[in-house]
């Protein structure tokens, strides 16, 4: 039968090719972006799928106002809103200080834009990312990708949903990764296993929780 969905927690159902219409991002449970008055951007899979994008950077440039500092060789990327640099990122809304934003594990990011992101308690002047993780879901699927590029760029990543019991589902996504940069000598290497589950106990409760581990090995330049 139809499963409804929890008011933390947005579905790529809803979204229509590019156009995402929900965000949690806003008021901190899913709202309609009609209804909310904040300036947010959603760049959802399908478009993170389609400009192969394997860091959230590389989506950026297809982001209103958003930019990237432009030094790939340095070991954090660097988001630029208005102008400004915004240190702080988000994780499933929690502050999340990890390092480079590979994209292996992550459903949508969600940008806030402008003094808004201050609402709710954490921001910069010039806004914010909210990355939000891919969540196991009732649907069994796998997807398999491999990316050659250039840069010496070499990438698998798999992605697998499965049900194993009508309220319980778990979902894995792996990723290996070796990428060169324009600079001679600097690369960067990635392992990543992301495992996470959802249990639905009874009718009107969903419990998520999700582990990740990765490993990143790199050469960077000054």
């Amino acid at each position: 039968g139809p499963v409804v969905l929890s008011i933390f927690q947005v579905s790529s159902d809803k979204d229509e090719g590019y156009r995402s219409t929900q965000t949690i991002s806003g008021s901190r449970t899913l709202a309609d972006l009609r209804d909310t008055p904040n300036s947010i951007s959603v760049l959802n899979r399908e478009l993170l799928d389609d400009l192969i994008a394997v860091k959230l950077s590389d989506a950026m440039y297809f982001s209103v106002t958003g930019e990237i500092d432009t030094n790939r060789e340095n070991a954090n990327e660097s988001f630029v809103f208005r102008g400004i640099v915004a240190n702080l990122r988000l994780r499933n809304g929690v502050t999340w200080y990890g390092g480079t934003t590979d994209a292996y594990a992550i459903e949508r990011v969600e940008l806030l834009r402008g003094p808004h992101a201050f609402l709710y308690g954490e921001g910069t002047a010039g806004g914010l990312i909210n990355q939000l993780t891919k969540q196991a879901s009732s649907r069994d699927f796998q997807n398999a990708n491999l990316i050659f590029g250039s840069n010496e760029l070499r990438r698998v990543e798999l992605d697998v949903n499965r049900r194993l019991a009508p309220n319980l589902a778990v979902r894995t996504a792996l990723v290996y990764s070796h990428e060169g940069t324009q600079q001679n000598h600097a690369e960067r290497d990635l392992r990543g296993i992301y495992v996470t589950g959802n249990w639905r106990p009874f009718r009107h409760t969903q419990i998520n929780a999700d582990i990740e581990y990765r490993r990143q090995d790199g050469v960077i330049g000054s």
